[in-house]
């Protein structure tokens, strides 16, 4: 039975005319996933993944896409459950909700042996915030990929994270798990405010995605929900363990930057402490989203990735124990 067809809102002719892939994956539970991917034009070097944070959908990577498709690389990426145009679970779609964290990662490792596991090598994870906890974690586990690049990876809060982990594990057994956490809320009717103040400092990249928002009522989504919290709190200790940490056995390459209000940075040394295969880049003056940031965070950001992907070799697959 062939995959139902995806919507989608990429306006840019390049993508649209190297597109190969724009469906609803099923997930294990049986939710709609939806998935796109994109055929390099140029000299093939080998495949990525993007693995987004919260919040975030696919038409939002747009420019990222393009960039990765002239380097040579063919390109998959996917709207994680409970955003984008992924299933959501609330009747309010807007929350940030989300069943369970250790089902996204499975989700991300189906979606991996469906659609990148063919594709040309080396397979290259490129993931942001929530994405990097999550992908960190799956390379702590069987994989196929051969190098992991993250991009402020949500592995630590500004507040307290067992704090919130214990406090989110009482309001979901009041049965408040649904609710807004505390500082949590509807989205901002100050979109460009907000991104501005949290994300980047780019006023042309703050423009194009609050353009974004109006283009489906989904996209623009609220804060996180409580069992939001607890999945994230407990997923983020889980991925930082040192034991777990010390079972990546690919080269990873983290962007720390240093003006980052959205999550704490400090963690990112220590994994590359416990873990030569992890080198961490910290990006002076950078707010939490590089790739959406001003062009000279975003040159740098491309230099490191080339010097860091050009010294890849091709294993035929990864497996921690």
């Amino acid at each position: 039975m062939s995959a139902e067809t995806a919507n989608h809102y990429i306006e840019n002719t390049y993508l649209t005319q190297r597109q190969i892939l724009c469906e609803y994956f099923q997930s294990r539970e049986g939710y709609k996933i939806r998935v796109m991917g994109w055929q390099s034009s140029e000299a093939v070097k080998g495949t990525v993944l993007i693995l987004q944070g919260f919040t975030e959908f696919i038409e939002k990577y747009e420019e990222v896409t393009v960039e990765l498709l002239n380097k040579g690389y063919h390109v998959v990426t996917f709207d994680w459950r409970g955003q984008g145009l992924s299933h959501r679970f609330l009747d309010d779609p807007l929350r940030g909700y989300v069943d369970s964290f250790d089902a996204m990662i499975l989700e991300c490792y189906d979606i991996y042996e469906t659609y990148v596991r063919k594709l040309a090598r080396p397979h290259i994870m490129l993931a942001h915030s929530m994405g990097g906890c999550i992908g960190l974690r799956l390379l702590q586990k069987e994989h196929g990929f051969d190098a992991g690049i993250f991009s402020s990876p949500m592995l630590d809060w500004h507040s307290p994270v067992a704090v919130a982990q214990a406090l989110s594990k009482v309001m979901i057994n009041l049965g408040k798990g649904s609710d807004y956490g505390i500082g949590s809320g509807p989205p901002d009717p100050e979109q460009k405010e907000h991104v501005r103040a949290r994300l980047t400092t780019c006023q042309g990249r703050i423009d194009m995605i609050t353009r974004l928002y109006s283009k489906n009522s989904l996209f623009l989504m609220g804060g996180p929900t409580w069992k939001w919290i607890f999945e994230g709190s407990r997923s983020m200790r889980l991925a930082r363990r040192v034991s777990n940490v010390k079972k990546i056995k690919i080269p990873c390459l983290i962007f720390s930057p240093d003006g980052d209000n959205v999550v704490k940075t400090d963690v990112n040394k220590k994994l590359a402490f416990y873990n030569k295969n992890i080198q961490v880049r910290v990006v002076e003056g950078c707010q939490h989203e590089i790739l959406m940031e001003v062009d000279k965070h975003r040159h740098y950001f491309w230099n490191e990735f080339d010097l860091f992907t050009n010294q890849l070799d091709t294993p035929e697959a990864h497996v921690n124990s």
